[in-house]
């Protein structure tokens, strides 16, 4: 339909003179917002007190202004601050189109002095067509066949007095066949919730248009096609001069794009946008809900937790193309085992969950086999390359015992982290003398301990130094700072009580920050024992999950900055399986640091002689030799051989030698003969925490006579 508002006659470039003939033809009092300019008509500058068009601006309220940008037509209430009293105003707001001109038409319905003092004079209010019309009939199709909106008025018997040609197209009924009909013969509506088909809502518009506005959202169906659209519909009295009901009038404004868009946007809420399964908010939503729903029913469900077998080596040798398309492959699998009612969602990475609702451990025992032998068969094909992978899951039985959301996740999570560390590609499941709850218990108590270290600071520092073997070595004395976690139960735990629960729970970053932040604080300070001349360098910790932190870089060079300690007074030590997991990630990482002067150390040194061809194009100044190597060195010639061919390498590659676990005078001569710089263990010092030792001897002595 052509909404412009002359068949016959071509817009003008500059609409403004119809804007003013339409106002013209209208005894209403009536406005237009086009280019965020207002126009009214006679009738509404009575209400206004001014002629001037202008001053329509400056006394309607701004919500108004921002309601004229929105699609669609609606009613909205207002004042308005006119010379001669503040007036009480409903209008209907809809699109209106003038050639290629988008612009908005305000009709008033209704007014009334707000104070309900009455008004000096009276201003005509709008009656959409009715039987006793009061302008002419002609203006008035013109202008409400612009408006795309369906609009119907029925008359105070409740026929219809009027249907304009885009209710004719929503209802599927002609004008000639809606006259005189009952609403409820046009308009076919349904329940967007429910389905179920809607008469009374349609005597509603009727039988409450005397009390006040109503809209409601509802189903329109099509009477020839029966397709549904989603439509708002908005239903307004009409009231004579006197302020006599006349009839009603109903807007059906069509939100099929509106609800397109928030259907599409409640689905990416709650779906994982690669694999299209449930993400894991919506995923464990549903779980909470189906917690619930065990404990009232008594049934049984089973939780599964699925973790993929060398994927990282998939997206490394590949990248995160191939990655994201072995996903996609492997949650079809996953899903072709499962049934509708089941619960499937994508938890994070490489990680899923299953829900298999109304199941038994057997059934589960028979799902998740099946799963895991789909997932290890599956032959994953690209760029000329086959990958096989696999599959650790862990199992629990979710029953009215199970406990919280956070229970069952973390403890299935624990399942199949052991399954992983038993071996990979295998099942393992959860019962009730299962060690895995322990296990998740203490797990959860040492969580919270390590957040209570970071809060107050309850972690602590050792030192244990590291000797020069040859004495000729400049800078010759090192310390490597150690770390201890004190308990709120004044326990000190060793870094094997904690280190591998804030590694499984992605802890490390935190804890390598306070450490870092923590010594340089201390070396800053000059009374701090920690702060010795003696010692040249200071060796610090770092774990594989702070050299993936993408943050963690930036973070330690502002350190350096607000510190006083120079970076070549710092060494940071790093593992080889760090290195080794993921180089190019921690070249990137060491070469950022060591470009500010930090130094670097080979931590546990001890695979095949092989590494050196990475080693070699790493910026590392030390590499530590295994403890491992140092237990029978006096007697294993092996050993003894393996560390004159790392001495050998160590020396061309430019890379001084430090033995760790050096326990006794043999060996700590052997290492000597052997060539090793330097050497660090029991036979030369135990780890001390200084700082208390320090304040200890600050302490006043107490002499008994």
């Amino acid at each position: 339909m052509d909404n412009s508002l002359s068949d016959s006659k071509p817009a003008d470039s500059n609409p403004e003179s119809q804007i003013e003939t339409l106002l013209a033809s209208l005894n209403e009092a009536a406005f237009v917002c086009y280019n965020g300019d207002l126009w009214m008509n006679f009738a509404m500058s009575q209400l206004v007190g001014d002629e001037n068009p202008q001053s329509l601006n400056a006394v309607v309220p701004s919500n108004l202004h921002h309601l004229l940008s929105r699609p669609g037509s609606h009613q909205f209430e207002f004042e308005l601050n006119s010379v001669d009293a503040v007036i009480s105003v409903n209008a209907l707001l809809t699109p209106y189109q003038i050639g290629q001109h988008q612009m908005t038409l305000g009709l008033i319905i209704d007014h009334q002095s707000a104070a309900d003092a009455p008004l000096p004079y009276t201003i005509p209010r709008i009656s959409i067509i009715t039987k006793n019309h009061q302008f002419d009939r002609h203006k008035a199709n013109v202008t409400l066949e612009a408006i795309s909106d369906g609009i119907i008025s029925i008359d105070q018997h409740g026929l219809i007095d009027y249907i304009n040609s885009s209710a004719e197209l929503m209802t599927g009924v002609e004008t000639d066949d809606a006259m005189d009909k009952k609403l409820g013969e046009v308009l076919a509506l349904q329940d967007a919730t429910s389905g179920h088909v809607i008469s009374s809502a349609i005597h509603n518009f009727k039988d409450k248009s005397s009390e006040s506005n109503n809209t409601l959202q509802l189903m329109l169906k099509h009477k020839g096609s029966g397709f549904l659209s989603p439509v708002d519909i908005y239903a307004s009295a009409i009231k004579d001069e006197n302020g006599i009901i006349e009839g009603s009038v109903l807007v059906i404004h069509d939100i099929s794009d509106l609800h397109h868009m928030s259907e599409q946007i409640i689905y990416q809420a709650k779906h994982d946008s690669l694999t299209g399964l449930y993400n894991r908010g919506e995923f464990e939503r549903q779980l909470e809900q189906s917690l619930v729903e065990v404990k009232k029913t008594q049934t049984t469900h089973v939780m599964c937790y699925i973790d993929l077998d060398q994927f990282k080596i998939v997206n490394d040798t590949c990248g995160h193309l191939a990655g994201d398309e072995l996903l996609r492959q492997i949650s079809a699998h996953i899903k072709s085992h499962t049934k509708d009612r089941d619960l499937v969602g994508r938890l994070g990475g490489d990680e899923f969950g299953l829900l298999l609702k109304d199941c038994d451990l057997t059934h589960a025992k028979d799902v998740t086999e099946r799963i895991r032998q789909s997932v290890k068969s599956h032959r994953f094909n690209w760029d000329n390359k086959v990958f096989y992978i696999g599959a650790s899951i862990g199992v629990m039985n979710i029953d009215e015992t199970a406990g919280t959301l956070d229970d069952i996740m973390s403890t299935v999570d624990s399942a199949c982290y052991n399954a992983k560390k038993s071996g990979r590609d295998q099942v393992n499941f959860v019962t009730e003398n299962n060690s895995l709850i322990q296990q998740r218990k203490s797990e959860t108590e040492c969580i919270e301990q390590i957040k209570h270290a970071l809060k107050h600071d309850c972690f602590q520092l050792y030192s244990q130094p590291i000797a020069a073997l040859d004495i000729a070595i400049e800078d010759s004395s090192h310390q490597e700072l150690l770390l201890r976690m004190q308990t709120e139960k004044d326990e000190v735990l060793l870094p094997k009580d904690f280190i591998t629960t804030a590694q499984r729970y992605h802890m490390m970053p935190d804890i390598d920050r306070w450490v870092i932040q923590h010594a340089l604080a201390r070396l800053s300070d000059s009374e701090d024992p920690l702060n010795d001349d003696n010692v040249k360098l200071t060796c610090i910790n770092i774990s594989s999950q702070s050299i993936n932190d993408s943050a963690f870089v930036e973070d330690v060079i502002n350190y350096f900055k607000n510190s006083l300690v120079s970076p070549n007074k710092i060494c940071f030590e790093i593992s080889e399986a760090a290195v080794a997991n993921n180089i190019a990630q921690a070249t990137e990482f060491m070469l950022s640091l060591s470009a500010c002067g930090i130094h670097f150390s080979l931590d546990n040194f001890c695979n095949s002689l092989s590494s050196f061809s990475y080693i070699k194009n790493l910026p590392i100044d030390f590499l530590k030799i295994d403890g491992r190597f140092m237990h029978n060195l006096i007697e294993d010639e092996v050993d003894s051989a393996l560390i004159s061919a790392i001495r050998d390498i160590t020396n061309i590659l430019g890379i001084r030698t430090i033995a760790e676990s050096v326990e006794d005078q043999y060996t700590f001569n052997a290492l000597k003969t052997l060539g090793i710089d330097y050497a660090q263990g029991f036979y030369i010092s135990h780890p001390k925490d200084l700082l208390q030792q320090y304040e200890q001897s600050l302490s006043p002595t107490l002499n008994i006579h």
